[in-house]
C-alpha cells in the first residue's frame, strides 16, 4: 500500500515496531555511525509520513532493539548502552514523553557485557526486560525491583497472562517463569533423527492458554534450514505421537524401499532374459 525511508544524515538501523494509539507507528533501532550510535525514535502518521525524530545516547554505543507505548502516550525504548552505567555493556531503558522527549532513563547490569533485547509492558504498570543472562523487573518509573540471571542470551519475551513470563534462551531454550521471575519450567525441544536440530525463536501466548513457538529446523542429512512452527499445552507439552513413532515409521520406509528394490531387480532380471 506504501512504503516509507526516513534518512537523518547517518546510518539507521530499525529493530522495532509498534502501532500507536492515534493510528500512526513507533519505530526503533540506532542511528550513527560506528562506534558511535544512539539509539533512535522515530514517530510516524497511519500513512507513514514522519512526524519527529529523536536520539538517545553518549560518546560509545547505544542500540535500540524494543520499544512499547506507555500508557501516558510516550514510548519506552530497551537496548544497550556503553556509554553508561556500570559494565562494558548494560541493559538501557529511555522513557520520553507523546513527543519523544526523555522523561528520564535507567541502567541495569553488573561489570559484565549485558544488552536487553525484548521490553513487555506488565499489567502493574510496570516494565520487564530480558537480553543477556538478565530478566529485570521495574515499576512504571524504571526502577528495579527485582532481577534474576539465566545463562544465555534471552529473546522474544512475553508477560503470561498468569502474571509471569516467558521467554526464548538462545540457541534452543525455552523458559517459563512465575511473577517473581522464578523458573516454573523450561523446554526443549531437539530431534536427532537424521540430524534434525530444531531452534525456537519467537513465542506467544494462545486463548487457549497453551503457547505457539515459530523458529526454523536445521536438517543436517539435506543441509537445508525450513521454517518451524508448533503449538503447545499451557506446560509447553506438544501433544505428537509416542516416541515410538519415528521409529516405527523409519522402518516401514525402509522395508518399502526393499520391496521396491527387490520388485525392480525382477523385472530388470527378467527383460534381461528376454
Amino acid at each position: 500500500m506504501w512504503s516509507q525511508i526516513y534518512e537523518s544524515g547517518r546510518d539507521q538501523t530499525a529493530y522495532s515496531l509498534v502501532e500507536t494509539s492515534d493510528g500512526g507507528y513507533a519505530i526503533a533501532g540506532s542511528s550513527g555511525f560506528q562506534p558511535s550510535e544512539d539509539f533512535c525514535l522515530v514517530k510516524t502518521d497511519e500513512m507513514g509520513f514522519m512526524q519527529w525524530l529523536k536520539t538517545f545516547g553518549g560518546n560509545a554505543t547505544e542500540i535500540a532493539y524494543s520499544v512499547v507505548e506507555a500508557s501516558d502516550g510516550g514510548y519506552v525504548l530497551a537496548g544497550g548502552t556503553a556509554s553508561f552505567g556500570a559494565g562494558s555493556d548494560d541493559f538501557w531503558l529511555v522513557k520520553t514523553d507523546a513527543n519523544g522527549i526523555m522523561q528520564w532513563n535507567r541502567t541495569y547490569g553488573g561489570p559484565d557485557s549485558e544488552t536487553a533485547y525484548s521490553l513487555v509492558k506488565t499489567f502493574d504498570g510496570g516494565y520487564a526486560l530480558s537480553g543477556d543472562g538478565l530478566l529485570v523487573k521495574t515499576d512504571v518509573y524504571g526502577n528495579m525491583e527485582w532481577n534474576q540471571t539465566y545463562s544465555g542470551p534471552a529473546s522474544s519475551l512475553i508477560a503470561t497472562s498468569d502474571g509471569g513470563y516467558s521467554f526464548i534462551i538462545s540457541p534452543k531454550r525455552w523458559i517459563k517463569t512465575d511473577a517473581q521471575g522464578i523458573m516454573e519450567w523450561n523446554q526443549f525441544y531437539e530431534m536427532e533423527w537424521f540430524m534434525d536440530a530444531r531452534y525456537p525463536i519467537s513465542v506467544i501466548e494462545t486463548s487457549d492458554g497453551g503457547y505457539a513457538i515459530a523458529g526454523y529446523r536445521s536438517i543436517g542429512f539435506l543441509g537445508t534450514t525450513v521454517f518451524w512452527v508448533i503449538k503447545t499445552d499451557a506446560q509447553g507439552i506438544i501433544p505428537e505421537f509416542p516416541s515410538w513413532a519415528p521409529v516405527l515409521v523409519m522402518v516401514v520406509a525402509l522395508v518399502a524401499m526393499i520391496v521396491v528394490y527387490r520388485y525392480n531387480l525382477k523385472k530388470l532380471r527378467g527383460w534381461a532374459t528376454a
